[in-house]
């Protein structure tokens, strides 16, 4: 989503959209529209300058600073998740 490069979706951290949130689904199982990020600061600091997060998730959802570190966090080797919005 935000560097465009096509690659494994294990690779990848899912986010949807609940109630106007942004969500790291971290077992890729959440019901709705999901978008997928590459968990590296560029790509998501990309998504979120070109607004493609909240285009892809049909949602209007304000998306801080720390959202980044959230997804970092939430990448391939860890188990976490997190809210922004």
């Amino acid at each position: 989503m935000g560097c465009r490069r096509v690659t494994n979706k294990q690779d990848l951290v899912r986010l949807v959209a609940i109630d106007s949130h942004v969500v790291i689904d971290e077992h890729q199982r959440q019901p709705g529209r999901g978008a997928y990020v590459h968990a590296a600061s560029e790509c998501i600091e990309q998504a979120v300058r070109r607004k493609a997060i909240t285009r892809g998730l049909r949602v209007a959802a304000a998306i801080d600073q720390d959202f980044a570190q959230l997804v970092i966090a939430a990448g391939p080797e860890t188990d976490q998740s997190g809210v922004v919005g």
